[in-house]
């Protein structure tokens, strides 16, 4: 019989110095919930120094893994 795990999202953002950080939550985020901490995550760290994309991984209660990457936009980008 398979073995049940918590859920969880994991974020992973990546610098232009090649280093990461990894930031895990309970449950699957998405959504306003996701939206919300990825906001925070982004306006704690901007310094210019993040790179696009930003790996979004949930794991689900039965251990399967789904991948997203998110682009970040900047103001620069939109015009």
């Amino acid at each position: 019989m398979p073995t049940k795990v918590s859920p969880e999202t994991t974020i992973i953002i990546r610098l232009k110095t090649g280093e990461f950080r990894v930031h895990k939550f309970p449950g699957i985020q998405q959504g306003f919930d996701l939206d919300m901490k990825l906001n925070a995550l982004l306006n704690e760290m901007h310094d210019g120094n993040i790179k696009s994309p930003v790996k979004v991984v949930r794991k689900s209660a039965e251990g399967i893994f789904k991948t997203q990457e998110i682009k970040l936009i900047g103001r620069a980008d939109l015009e």
